[in-house]
């Protein structure tokens, strides 16, 4: 991890799977996690060195839910500060139309949710306006 002046630098990229009635996927984080426990969040995870934001999305999905994703679309890097650290989020949208495939691999439970039912989740202001940015792209 790289270090600003007091902060260290990590770098992320998660996936918004959407389906066909324009939710998308969250999964909710165990209560044992030094971050963000019990919040709800975005499938994927830390991008390791010398590997690229699609090729760390397209890893963590496989983790995460058993998922090859064949064309994810980056619609956005934003960044936001969270106890001591500078996240940097590469976003990606995919569809997801078969979702009998999928096995929760990690989290404490998962749904998917349209704009409208994520309001009442609790979750990271960051990711709730990455939320509404990705529904106006797939609305």
């Amino acid at each position: 991890m790289k270090k600003t002046k007091d902060k260290e630098i990590r770098r992320v990229a998660v996936i918004l799977l959407h389906d066909d009635e324009k939710r998308i996927l969250l999964q909710k984080r165990e209560e044992s996690r030094k971050y963000l426990a019990g919040f709800w969040a975005f499938f994927g995870g830390g991008i390791e060195d010398g590997e690229t934001p699609e090729e760390a999305v397209r890893r963590e999905t496989r983790e995460e839910l058993q998922m090859e994703l064949s064309s994810p679309k980056m619609f956005e890097e934003s960044s936001y500060d969270l106890e001591g650290l500078h996240v940097i989020v590469s976003s990606f949208l995919h569809p997801c139309f078969r979702k009998d495939g999928l096995i929760l691999q990690e989290g404490a439970d998962w749904g998917w949710f349209s704009l409208k039912d994520s309001e009442s989740l609790k979750m990271l202001p960051h990711d709730r306006e990455v939320f509404r940015r990705a529904m106006q792209i797939i609305s």
